[in-house]
């Protein structure tokens, strides 16, 4: 449909249900794999459980509807979200969907609703979904734009995720106190970062005040600078628990005595303030290399307040904690590597367990090298 519009203040209904869309199509803008443009009260649309894979030749590549105008004068995010719910979209070709509104009576600009599948729950305000990797790369690109306030919301991951290893650049929050992302026991997998000269590099490089759940990371190849891991890179006032990475390969690169690296597979610096914690959270099958301040589960944990700085009832196991400090063995402020914990600053530590095949090697090693 090249536009579709519900005459103001009529009773015009329109639902589009079920339908399988497939093809190419070359436009400069409006360009929709169900619909170029729709516009009218909101409420009178249901656009529900179709499938489109559509390539554009040209940009904007925006799937299902180019364009979405409300021409009544009034808000209708609800009835978005409501009613425009359950279509899927190849990410691949269409990895800027995007419906936008502009409220034509009193000229605001367009903002974005929902692009790719990130979205507000059709019953809960509080609650965001991720159904897809676009739906993900949104959730980063608003994190790290903050463009959206996030704190005290909820963000569900709804599907396993594939990164195909592209280079994948970090969930930075140092904004959004207070939100929870639950993987609800989900796998993102085939995580590559590549950024050798930068702190702050992982799946979240900054985790900022945040809680991270139930989530899974399954091969992952990250190489940065400081403050580098698998899942969260810096964790201050962070709550991380039952996550799991299986098969990480971690390198932290920077060689300043004084600041060490701070890499962890899970956490690369947990500090509390007031709280901070790793939780319940499983390493297996991983190598890490840094200079020093690294650990097979947290790179640092350092309590500067009271409650406290818990790091309990972790696993690490088939892991290898690889120093690249020369000077490691003869202590001091070099060194400080562990199976668990690279450096202690008074955190509290309850039963975590690393056995025998998780090995801590002081003896220098030389790290891999980041493939392109």
């Amino acid at each position: 449909i090249g536009k579709l519009q519900c005459s103001d203040g009529n009773d015009n209904h329109f639902d589009c249900t079920g339908n399988t869309v497939s093809g190419s199509a070359t436009a400069p803008d409006m360009a929709g794999g169900l619909m170029g443009q729709i516009m009218g009260d909101m409420s009178n649309y249901q656009i529900r459980n179709n499938n489109i894979d559509v390539t554009f030749g040209t940009t904007p590549k925006t799937n299902p509807i180019g364009n979405l105008r409300d021409s009544q004068n009034a808000a209708f995010t609800g009835a978005l979200a409501a009613n425009i719910t359950g279509n899927n979209w190849t990410d691949e070709t269409l990895n800027q969907s995007t419906f936008e509104y502009t409220n034509v009576a009193s000229g605001v600009a367009p903002q974005v609703i929902c692009r790719g599948k990130f979205y507000v729950d059709a019953t809960d305000a509080n609650l965001y979904h991720i159904g897809d990797l676009s739906g993900l790369k949104t959730f980063r690109d608003v994190v790290n734009a903050k463009s959206i306030a996030l704190g005290s919301k909820t963000i569900e991951l709804d599907a396993d995720i594939n990164l195909k290893n592209e280079e994948w650049e970090p969930i930075r929050n140092t904004w959004n106190p207070g939100f929870i992302f639950d993987g609800k026991t989900h796998t993102i997998s085939n995580l590559k970062i590549t950024r050798p000269t930068e702190d702050y590099v992982a799946l979240f490089g900054a985790a900022g005040c945040c809680t991270i759940k139930n989530l899974k990371i399954k091969t992952a190849n990250v190489f940065g600078s400081r403050y580098v891991s698998a899942l969260a890179g810096h964790g201050i006032c962070a709550y991380i628990e039952f996550c799991e990475v299986d098969g990480a390969t971690v390198v932290a690169l920077n060689t300043d005595v004084e600041t060490g690296a701070k890499a962890g597979i899970i956490c690369g610096y947990l500090t509390a303030q007031p709280n901070a914690w790793v939780k319940n959270c499983t390493v297996n099958n991983c190598n890490i290399w840094a200079f020093r301040d690294c650990g097979g589960l947290v790179g640092m944990a350092q309590k500067t307040s009271t409650p406290d700085c818990t790091v309990s009832w972790n696993v690490v196991k088939n892991t290898t904690v690889n120093s690249t400090d020369e000077d490691a063995p003869n202590g001091d402020v070099h060194g400080n590597f562990g199976k668990v914990i690279g450096r202690d600053g008074n955190a509290t530590q309850d039963n975590n367990t690393a056995g025998d095949d998780v090995v801590v090697n002081t003896t220098p090693a030389t790290p891999p090298t980041p493939s392109k």
